[in-house]
């Protein structure tokens, strides 16, 4: 497309096609997505009306009788999403070279993990920020004489004695720690005569998923996912190009991809900025 100048059906199906190839790779790649649930709306402001009451309680009464009326209330919370972009170029010389597909390819890839690395690091720093609970580890997990096992049964302990969470929650615990871990987690132990690796233990002993992330170097992250936690939201509206096919004159064409997206944490109540739901449990690493 040259400025000034309509874009074809053709051009518009071909920049749709490189849009849609960049955010579901990203979206694969994204480790936060076992975190938080993923929300797309067509606004860029979050208008959040939260409860201030967990639940309504259920109360019983005498045959003919009616329960007493409760009228639930609510606080608001506001937060505007932000904007990130990638911006790559296919030269001319490329597509003179008969190049154009493996550029383009490798274009997609490497935006759509600079996507992924903007989403995660977004999510995490937010979980981070957002946490409730925390516990000290005995020791760095990486340490001789270390038991993840009793740090992760302390932070459990906090969660389930400071929330109102159902069955169906606690199915839904996940365990994010620093990706330096993952060779001392995956070695084998002695479990009733059995080797095992650590990490296959923990989450069978717990009920847990355990997932790796660069975004924590020091602290690891037990995670209630629910919508009653934390939300990554995403902007999904048709007001904003989100994707545009430029054409640069005796250089190229260069491709400008646009997202808007925030983490929320659904907080405690109107007076914290942090849920009960989110316990960090710190010095896992040395």
């Amino acid at each position: 497309m040259v400025l000034g100048v309509t874009v074809t059906d053709a051009e518009m199906r071909k920049i749709s096609a490189i849009q849609q190839a960049i955010f579901k790779k990203a979206e694969e790649l994204l480790v936060g997505k076992n975190a938080v649930p993923i929300q797309r709306i067509k606004s860029l402001d979050i208008r959040l009306a939260i409860p201030k009451a967990a639940y309504l309680e259920a109360k019983k009464v005498a045959e003919g009788a009616v329960a007493d009326v409760e009228t639930i209330e609510w606080f608001q919370a506001n937060f505007s999403m932000e904007k990130y972009q990638c911006h790559v170029r296919v030269t001319d010389e490329a597509i003179a070279r008969n190049a154009l597909a493996n550029q383009l390819r490798l274009s997609i890839d490497s935006a759509a993990k600079g996507l992924q690395i903007a989403k995660d690091k977004e999510i995490f720093d937010t979980l981070l920020a957002g946490a409730g609970q925390s516990v000290a580890a005995a020791a760095a997990w990486n340490a001789t004489g270390a038991t993840p096992e009793d740090d992760i049964a302390a932070a459990i302990q906090d969660i389930t004695e400071n929330t109102v969470i159902t069955d169906a929650d606690l199915k839904n615990m996940n365990l994010f720690v620093p990706a330096g871990l993952m060779g001392y987690l995956k070695k084998r132990v002695e479990i009733a005569n059995m080797q095992v690796p650590l990490e296959r233990a923990l989450q069978e002993e717990f009920g847990i998923n355990i997932f790796y992330t660069r975004n924590l170097t020091s602290d690891a992250l037990l995670i209630v996912k629910s919508n009653e936690t934390a939300i990554h939201f995403e902007y999904n509206g048709t007001d904003i190009k989100t994707t545009e096919e430029v054409r640069v004159p005796g250089v190229g064409t260069d491709y400008i991809i646009t997202q808007y997206f925030k983490t929320i944490v659904i907080p405690d109540d109107e007076s914290v900025t942090t849920s009960s739901r989110i316990c960090k449990i710190t010095g896992v690493k040395a």
